[in-house]
């Protein structure tokens, strides 16, 4: 008794029919599983997914008196799109002050000091600022604002302020913490003349 009936290939071997049908049914079936329901389920979970990052910004006002001393006054904004959220680590708002005297460079000098912390919490949504706490910042040896020609009593030197925001401890932001990482620090540079002891 014959079930199926068989054709010859082109080689002279014989395929049943059957075997094609098979064939032609698992593709049939893997089409529609693949077109006809995975293709509408991405496009319906993509949207859901998508991540919005934050940027946050800081800017610093700083004031100065005839005595030499600094007046900074910082905050950080999220200018969104996302709202920025880190519950393990709070946000550090820090000052660090470099000193440097001509002909040396800052690099060569190394003189670099962390001088004050500001915990700003953990999360920081989209428009919303938050401010350091200000730093009233004494120049130690301070004679005059400006650069003059070095004398036996005083010499040249530079100091930057640098507001900068990370995470407490240390660590960095990631991209989507900080899209903008070039404006979530920010520095001044103030030249004055040294008392020399």
């Amino acid at each position: 008794m014959i079930l199926f009936k068989s054709r010859k290939t082109k080689k002279g071997a014989t395929v049943p029919r059957v075997t094609k049908w098979i064939v032609s049914i698992g593709v049939f079936a893997l089409c529609v599983a693949v077109f006809g329901f995975t293709l509408p389920a991405i496009q319906q979970t993509l949207p859901n997914q998508r991540v919005l990052c934050s940027d946050l910004r800081v800017t610093m006002d700083t004031t100065r008196d005839a005595g030499g001393m600094i007046h900074l006054k910082t905050k950080v904004c999220n200018s969104g799109p996302g709202k920025y959220s880190f519950a393990a680590t709070p946000l550090d708002g820090l000052y660090i002050i470099q000193t440097w005297h001509p002909p040396k460079t800052a690099m060569q000098e190394a003189d670099t000091k962390i001088v004050q912390h500001t915990n700003l919490g953990t999360a920081l949504a989209v428009n919303e600022c938050k401010d350091f706490a200000a730093l009233d910042y004494q120049i130690p040896d301070f004679s005059r604002w400006g650069h003059y020609p070095p004398t036996a009593t005083e010499r040249q030197a530079y100091k930057q302020f640098t507001a900068k925001i990370e995470k407490r401890g240390g660590t960095g932001l990631t991209n989507c913490e900080d899209t903008n990482q070039l404006n979530s620090m920010m520095s001044v540079e103030v030249q004055y003349m040294e008392k020399i002891k």
